[in-house]
């Protein structure tokens, strides 16, 4: 019997872009057909296949948005060998072959509001209330052939049942507010450094609005940070230094996944293994600042860590925390870094992602490993990129 197939299409709208909306109360509208880590506009895809998964499978979607979810069971997965089904006829014979099939579609939804387009397809409006959902689909088919053969009397027998299943996970973010506490469900961000403050720097003064808190947070927990945001990286890598069984805010930013899937094309050759890109350092709220400030961390006061669109990373082949040999001159050292630092670059231009870039040739802290790495971020417009040599230059 052939493997199964249950392709699932998938329209989420992305943390962090402007979302138009989705959905009128009371006016059928298409949705936007945008994805977290991809190019708005496209669409997403994701297939279960003997139990792996591809491409990404939780996605952002905003409180009252609605998302398009679509199953389609391929046709040829529906049908063993004929050849071993129905007989052949003697030679010059005829064979006369008859399928017929029936697939069904059973959807598992948690809250949220439900509206089922056809068998297939359903339209689920996201609830208001932030956290983690998942919405489920179970496909099987069944189906019976007839056939005769040479002339002879017509048989049937019933094809193998076929099913699938297959679950969406999806992540309604919470609402930051900058003037409370600093907190949300109890957990600590701290209190972000004020943008319109009149001794702000003239480069914040220029770009307030880079400046600002971020307004939505996402939960990275034990349940799910280890959920794929696209085919290489999963949901907790961008919180490297949070304990596996914690729960951490942080602001997702879907451009990140871009720059690093596209990167990881650019060093894929031909041969050779797979190229890795680990994630050294990634979102660190004002208030996890101040603790690693303590612990001899030297990270800015106004740092894109925190607002969520900053990383610190090394590229290798070994999957390592080290950085590896990208210029192919055998060793593995600060020339690395800055190769790699190229390629983020065109990468981030080729996209139209303006940020800064830095090389470190050597770990800025003790609390990061010993090894050459670079450092980017995608704060909104082009800023001065250099190789960091003692502490950091600008903002």
């Amino acid at each position: 019997m052939k493997t199964i197939l249950c392709l699932l299409v998938i329209v989420a709208m992305p943390l962090g872009a402007n979302a138009a909306e989705t959905r009128s109360k009371g006016k059928k509208e298409s949705p936007a057909k945008t994805e977290m880590a991809a190019t708005p506009g496209t669409i997403v895809r994701q297939v279960f296949s003997d139990g792996l998964w591809h491409e990404a499978e939780v996605f952002v979607v905003m409180p009252g948005k609605t998302v398009e979810l679509r199953a389609a069971l391929p046709e040829a997965a529906a049908v063993s060998n004929l050849n071993e089904l129905a007989p052949a006829a003697a030679k010059g014979g005829e064979r006369m072959v008859s399928l017929t099939k029936s697939t069904d579609f059973r959807w598992k939804i948690p809250l949220g509001i439900l509206d089922r387009l056809s068998e297939d397809q359903i339209e689920w409006e996201a609830p208001a209330a932030p956290g983690h959902y998942q919405v489920g689909c179970e496909v099987e088919s069944r189906g019976a052939l007839r056939y005769s053969a040479g002339g002879s009397a017509e048989q049937s027998r019933d094809l193998p049942a076929l099913r699938a299943s297959t679950a969406f996970h999806f992540l309604v973010p919470y609402a930051f507010d900058p003037e409370g506490r600093g907190v949300i469900e109890g957990y600590p961000i701290g209190v972000y450094p004020r943008e319109n403050a009149p001794d702000a720097k003239a480069v914040i003064a220029a770009h307030r609005e880079s400046y600002r808190p971020p307004k939505w947070f996402v939960a990275a927990t034990s349940e799910t940070r280890g959920l794929r945001v696209s085919e290489h990286f999963r949901l907790g890598d961008f919180v490297p230094d949070a304990p596996k069984d914690a729960t951490v805010f942080f602001p997702y930013n879907a451009n990140l996944v871009r720059v690093l899937e596209t990167v990881l094309d650019e060093l894929r050759t031909s041969s050779g293994p797979e190229p890795h890109i680990r994630i050294l350092r990634g979102f660190i709220s004002p208030y996890e600042a101040e603790r690693m400030r303590r612990q001899g961390g030297r990270l800015l006061t106004w740092n894109r860590y925190q607002y969520g669109d900053g990383l610190l990373i090394v590229a290798n082949r070994d999957g390592s925390d080290k950085m590896g040999d990208l210029d192919g001159d055998g060793k593995a050292g600060a020339r690395d870094a800055e190769t790699l630092s190229v390629i983020v670059n065109r990468v981030q231009k080729r996209l139209g992602l303006p940020g800064w870039i830095g090389v470190y040739p050597e770990r800025p802290d003790a609390t990061l490993p010993e090894t050459p790495m670079v450092g980017f971020d995608l704060r909104g417009w082009w800023a001065e990129s250099y190789i960091v040599e003692t502490a950091p230059k600008g903002e």
